[in-house]
């Protein structure tokens, strides 16, 4: 058992690949490898200072990956005379007995190292986050992760979800797949310890090897080391890797969030994978994202007043919201003022569905049924499935995935919603793959996808279907997807300009009918009180002369008549210009407050809808950066793959030239050619 800091291996392994490349064309020359000649060689070839030379030659020496030996000049000015030379190591066939590793897993760079009490792995002290002397035994940070057998899960489901976990890394990086051509790769076992690939990884699944999640990741972590230490960390090799492995994170984190999600999301084994229960069950809360009315939505996870929550609806799409936008999914629904559109009813529906199903206890297809695994000629492993996967089923977004989405059934029911920072899980580009379809949750960052919505007059970047996938015929590691911009925004605030108007015109009216109502009154009234102050002057004056003569009495009823008539009128008038100055002051109130009120709404919306288009802009920068860079690269793919001669016969890249546009593959394809048509056409002379 080996305890403390120990010295391991203290040079460079890119500079020992280097050293091994420069002796070997030395000799090569009949030359002998001295120290001025590699020099030379390591300053001219790869820009390296004759300090540094000396000093990664002396390491590698120490760490007998270069021999040292004293040679004799056999020709030139030093013939005769005793020179020191090098030889690289002897060439490793297989791995290596040696009970440790040579590299630091954490940064892959060589040094004074911990070693690992349970595993081969060894880590710099720094690395291991331990400065200080160890006297015991010492356990890695990946053999403590994974201490616990199986963790919460079942032997069973632990491997099915393994299963699905490498499928979707597969499916992007098949070359980590293929078994490597060691002739391609020499002293590949002299730097590197042990060999993970992904048919390892399968292997180790089908002998049900692997106790937990945590192994998993462990071998998929020791992938990235060997291709860092052999090919460099600079090497396309080593950032497929890279991406490989955060894919591999990424899903396992979202086992660890939910499973029995992530199992049945895979699986598709019912269309109702979504409805069904888990363990435990979800939380169940009203969300609604900005801009849009609440939502049916499960609780995934909460962080820092964020809370994960994936919609109800036809696409069941995930979106990180405030927590002050969730209430509680008893609320009544009267008093959240919802919008009942056909998208928003169909996830009523299934809210409805899934809290019956929680009730009765019912988890679903997905944890009784299993996939069987099936391997081709090649080795590949296919996925077959035990019950059927509709058309509908199979279009939906099964991913458990931390893309944002709205809560939308539908294209046409509930507008697109815009992103939300997640601080909880931390992905590449590569990772913007588990946004859609959920069979495979890598479409994500190498895809051209379409998120939020963009307005009519913004540029877009569009690739048809057949455009798609004719690039991605043409190069299996890039993967383009159309682009669909669709923006309702217009529509959406000409709906809300039209509902204030409406709303201040019913106000308008209700103000002027008050107004009316309100001077009639006063108007009767001082018509009674008029009449009754004549009735009164009439009956005392008639008290006073009852023994008149009848004609005063008709003089003084005209008299009243007259006065009547006049008070009437003037009361008339007075009414009427009351009414008409109440009915103009209470229609310039109303309109000023509700002129107001609109001028704030508008500006608001504005505001709005000015923020949603820089969004909207700034994300197809990004977009179109991505598009040129994917393009660049398949260019280059493109160029590489002119640059090759191709077998006439088989199509297959070629070894043997014949004449000026004719190579083959192999003698056996030369031969059926030559008899089929060639031996008549070749210009080679005989």
């Amino acid at each position: 058992m080996v305890h403390g800091v120990v010295k391991r291996r203290q040079a460079d392994p890119q500079v020992v690949l280097q050293l091994w490349d420069i002796i070997t064309s030395i000799r090569a020359g009949k030359q002998v490898a001295n120290y001025d000649r590699i020099e030379r060689y390591m300053q001219r070839k790869h820009n390296v200072n004759p300090k540094d030379t000396q000093k990664q030659l002396t390491l590698a020496v120490k760490d007998e990956l270069v021999v040292k030996e004293t040679s004799l000049g056999k020709k030139g000015a030093r013939a005769g005379l005793e020179q020191d030379g090098y030889w690289c190591m002897e060439e490793a066939t297989e791995e290596s007995e040696d009970t440790h590793d040579w590299y630091c897993f954490e940064c892959h760079k060589p040094g004074d190292v911990l070693c690992c009490g349970s595993c081969y792995k060894v880590y710099h002290p720094a690395c291991a986050g331990k400065e200080d002397d160890f006297t015991d035994a010492w356990t890695c940070p990946m053999c403590e992760a994974h201490k616990d057998k199986f963790g919460s899960l079942k032997k069973i489901e632990l491997y099915q979800l393994l299963t699905h976990v490498l499928s979707r890394m597969k499916d992007k990086a098949r070359d980590l797949y293929k078994v490597p051509n060691m002739k391609e790769l020499p002293n590949y076992y002299n730097l590197v310890y042990r060999r993970v690939d992904l048919r390892t990884i399968m292997e180790k699944i089908d002998n049900e090897t692997y106790r937990s999640l945590e192994e998993m990741e462990a071998d998929t972590k020791m992938i990235v080391h060997c291709s860092v230490v052999y090919h460099g960390p600079e090497s396309d090799r080593a950032e497929l890797c890279r991406l490989t492995l955060a894919d591999c994170e990424y899903d396992l984190a979202e086992i660890r969030l939910c499973k029995d999600c992530y199992l049945m999301s895979n699986n598709r084994a019912d269309q109702d994978w979504f409805l069904y229960a888990c363990d435990p069950n979800h939380e169940l809360v009203w969300a609604q994202l900005r801009g849009f009315g609440y939502w049916p939505a499960k609780v995934l996870q909460r962080s820092e007043g964020q809370v994960d929550v994936r919609f109800f609806g036809s696409r069941h799409q995930r979106a990180w919201i405030p927590d002050s936008n969730t209430k509680p999914i008893d609320t009544n629904i009267k008093k959240m003022n919802i919008k009942p559109t056909p998208g928003w009813r169909n996830a009523k529906k299934e809210l409805e569905r899934h809290q019956g199903y929680v009730k009765e206890g019912n988890k679903g297809s997905g944890h009784k049924r299993g996939t069987k695994r099936r391997r081709d000629s090649n080795g590949d492993e296919e996925s077959q499935e035990d019950d059927f996967v509709s058309s509908t089923d199979a279009g939906q977004d099964h991913s458990i995935s931390t893309s944002q989405a709205s809560p939308e059934a539908h294209a046409e029911d509930a507008p697109t919603p815009l992103p939300t920072p997640s601080k909880k899980v931390k992905r590449k580009s590569s990772h913007n793959h588990h946004n859609e379809d959920s069979s495979s949750s890598s479409n994500s960052s190498s895809n051209i996808t379409s998120g939020s919505p963009l307005t009519s007059g913004s540029p877009r970047i569009v690739m048809t279907a057949a455009a798609a996938k004719a690039v991605a015929a043409s190069s299996p590691s890039i993967t383009l997807s159309p682009v669909k911009v669709k923006c309702n925004c217009e529509d959406k605030y000409t709906v809300k300009l039209e509902d204030y108007k409406e709303k201040a015109e019913k106000e308008k009216e209700e103000a002027v009918a008050k107004a009316i109502e309100k001077a009639e009154a006063d108007a009767a009234a001082a018509a009674a009180t008029a009449a009754a102050a004549v009735a009164a002057a009439a009956k005392k004056k008639n008290g006073k002369k009852e023994k008149e003569k009848e004609k005063e009495k008709d003089d003084i009823a005209e008299k009243i008549e007259k006065a009547v008539a006049d008070a009437l009128k003037k009361a008339e008038k007075e009414w009427e210009s009351e009414k008409q100055k109440a009915i103009k002051e209470a229609v310039k109130t109303a309109v000023k407050e509700k002129t107001e009120s609109m001028e704030v709404d508008i500006e608001n919306v504005k505001t709005e809808a000015k923020k949603d288009k820089e969004d909207q802009e700034q994300e197809m920068e990004t977009l179109k950066t991505k598009y040129e860079e994917e393009i660049a690269q398949l260019k280059e793919e493109i160029s590489q793959t002119k640059k090759r001669q191709w077998c006439i016969n088989c199509e297959q890249e070629a070894m043997y030239h014949c004449c000026w546009n004719t190579s083959y593959c192999s003698i056996t394809c030369q031969q059926n050619h030559w008899h089929k048509e060639h031996k008549r056409l070749c210009r080679r002379k005989r």
